[in-house]
């Protein structure tokens, strides 16, 4: 009994301090506790407000509530309007366009005559030439179509049989979902769960706080677990909501737009005018880089060409050619040393390398036909033929494949 007793007195006196703390500023004052157990937030006697982590209070889950609430009415309500039919409609007309204009008109059936056209007219003016090996122009065509139709038969099949079930079943089941999902998600989650949770937690953690907890004040505040609220958040922790504004407050909105753009207006229309002109220099700067480093290498290939034709055509020919070079880390590094040993620095050194890769030896002992480019590099054996190595060919070339794929 007297255990009790003493316990009794010692929360009186507990009490009776903190009521005094309180009056004397040091401890939440009982208006300051309401707005804390209620709001989860406090405003000094200066009228600062302050938000605390710890405590959601009681009014913004409510609030939270609400609002999904209202948003899960408004999820349910997109089955009643006509602009998700709409949206359903123009997704799945896409979706049997892409199926049927690209896959199956634009890929299979007219892109398939095409390549082989090309391929056997290739074949013919081989044959009429006489090309090396010309006999097997014919079967080389017909190999190509036949792996060239084949490809895209299956894919333009299958590209057609997915936007079928795409237009068909995925879209209308995606369209009769979505909405039921988000305003399930939006009324029991967002609308119910959290904020019960939110309630449960500040009946639990804010009652304590309120007893032990300090007034707040601007020295106090960390920005995360305390908060200070400017003007316009303080506006809202003390009440004001959105909507329409009174004639006063709209005559002060309109005046105060008026006073900034006396002094911004100007400026901004300057730093547009700026902008405008940047973009201009720019776009004139390209285009005469374009055009000058273009006049540049034109004039680099013709001067080269013209040294190469002076070598091919001298007695020096052979103190340049140098027929069993490639490209390899070894050969390179080997130039390299040689031409350190002749006093060349490290950088006028890579300008050699890098020049070896446009004008390689190689370009003295055959002279190009102007008339008739090289298609190919007969010195990259990538570039040789075999049946597999073209059939991946043909399929990377397929001119139709494009409007599949987009």
């Amino acid at each position: 009994m007297n255990t009790r007793l003493a316990t009794a007195l010692s929360v009186i006196i507990l009490a009776s301090g903190i009521l005094t703390h309180a009056e004397d500023g040091y401890f939440l004052s009982m208006h300051q506790k309401g707005q804390l157990i209620s709001y989860g937030r406090i405003q000094d006697d200066s009228g600062i407000w302050y938000d605390i982590w710890l405590c959601p209070g009681y009014v913004p889950p409510a609030k939270y509530s609400w609002q999904n609430v209202k948003a899960s009415g408004s999820d349910f309500a997109e089955y009643a309007k006509e602009v998700k039919y709409k949206k359903l409609g123009s997704q799945s007309k896409s979706c049997l366009k892409w199926a049927f204009k690209s896959c199956l008109k634009g890929f299979i059936i007219q892109g398939s005559p095409k390549a082989c056209k090309e391929y056997f007219s290739k074949a013919a003016e081989r044959t009429q030439k006489r090309l090396f090996g010309w006999w097997l122009a014919y079967p080389w065509a017909f190999f190509e179509s036949l792996v060239d139709t084949a490809f895209r038969t299956v894919v333009g099949t299958a590209g057609s049989a997915s936007g079928v079930t795409a237009a068909l079943a995925i879209v209308p089941s995606y369209h009769a979902l979505d909405s039921a999902v988000c305003g399930i998600w939006h009324l029991c989650v967002q609308g119910t769960v959290v904020p019960v949770v939110g309630i449960a937690w500040n009946t639990v953690v804010t009652p304590p706080l309120t007893i032990f907890g300090q007034k707040p004040s601007p020295e106090r505040v960390d920005g995360f677990w305390v908060v200070q609220l400017g003007k316009a958040d303080s506006a809202v922790a003390a009440g004001y909501r959105s909507g329409e504004l009174s004639a006063e407050d709209i005559a002060n909105l309109a005046r105060w737009v008026k006073a900034i753009s006396a002094e911004a207006g100007q400026i901004r229309t300057e730093i547009r005018k700026a902008e405008a002109w940047r973009n201009a220099e720019q776009q004139r700067i390209n285009r005469e880089f374009k055009e000058k480093t273009a006049s540049l290498r034109k004039k680099e290939t013709d001067q080269v060409s013209f040294r190469i034709d002076q070598i091919r055509n001298s007695n020096e020919l052979p103190q340049y050619e140098c027929s069993r070079f490639v490209l390899d880390n070894t050969q390179i590094e080997q130039l390299k040393a040689h031409l350190r040993k002749e006093g060349m620095n490290d950088a006028a050194i890579q300008e050699c390398v890098n020049l070896l890769y446009t004008y390689p030896p190689s370009k003295l002992y055959t002279e190009q036909d102007k008339t008739k480019p090289a298609q190919r590099d007969a010195s990259n054996y990538d570039q040789k033929i075999d049946p597999l190595r073209q059939g991946i060919r043909v399929i990377e070339k397929s001119d139709s494949i494009d409007p599949v794929l987009k």
